[in-house]
């Protein structure tokens, strides 16, 4: 009988991974921030940190646009240098917590140069009918070296805002256990935002890390998306530590008493 007390006493005690969602109308969901970045069911999408948004040698910061791109030139275009500053401790951590880090990458034309999108999309012909965008294979299209994707991080094209559409994005996260998405990048009131809504649709959490998103953040964002900023990320994991330390050291003392 005490043996099996002490059974009942240990599986009590153990350290429990899962996440303490809610029921709400019928639904398990996750409220809390918390529940909503716990490193067990938690990705970082990196939407279009591209060489031609981000650097000064990019199609909309060079000087001289009659000329090609220098990549020994590239530096931060002045608009994006705090929230790279921000994104690098960030993803380091990340990759740390052993984090899926995805970078999503917005490419216009294939090799050749033939259209995948701009063809017959409203706002590129409108706004910019004479630039070809970023073609396959191309530095302007990579990820600025800054926070290039690392061993082990996944690189997916898009050829629309969403990174969900036409993507084998939704596969790469379900065969992780991923319920939660960490969104940064560029821009955020547009292919973050569609990203995002592409999340929602397919069953994720989209998290917005305000500091590592484009200053262009829309006020009425935090009305329907959970927001928080890195320090407060790293310090919800620090605490997530902490007590499943003390949890995987519980059991262990109980067995030596």
């Amino acid at each position: 009988m005490n043996k099996f007390i002490l059974i009942l006493s240990l599986i009590v005690l153990l350290p429990v991974n899962a996440v303490a969602e809610r029921v709400i109308n019928g639904v398990k969901v996750l409220t809390k921030t918390e529940e909503l970045v716990d490193t067990d069911h938690s990705a970082v999408l990196v939407i279009d940190m591209q060489n031609d948004w981000v650097s000064t040698e990019g199609r909309f910061s060079r000087e001289d646009k009659s000329t090609p791109a220098d990549p020994s030139k590239h530096k931060v275009t002045p608009t994006y240098e705090q929230q790279i500053r921000d994104l690098q401790p960030f993803l380091a951590r990340a990759r740390k917590e052993g984090l899926p880090i995805i970078y999503a990458e917005y490419i216009h034309n294939d090799k050749n140069g033939v259209p995948l999108v701009c063809a017959t999309d409203l706002w590129c012909q409108r706004n910019h009918p004479e630039t070809p965008f970023q073609k396959d294979g191309e530095w302007q299209g990579r990820t600025v070296s800054n926070i290039a994707p690392q061993k082990g991080d996944l690189v997916i094209h898009k050829v629309h805002g969403d990174a969900f559409y036409g993507t084998h994005l939704d596969n790469l996260l379900k065969e992780r256990g991923i319920k939660s998405v960490l969104m940064t990048g560029t821009a955020t009131g547009a292919c973050v935002l569609y990203s995002s809504l592409g999340a929602l649709d397919h069953g994720y959490y989209p998290v917005f890390i305000t500091d590592c998103l484009d200053p262009f953040l829309p006020d009425w964002f935090d009305d329907p998306f959970p927001m928080v900023a890195s320090k407060d990320v790293y310090k919800t994991w620090d605490e997530q530590h902490d007590k499943r330390a003390k949890n995987k050291d519980t059991p262990a003392a109980a067995l030596q008493n």
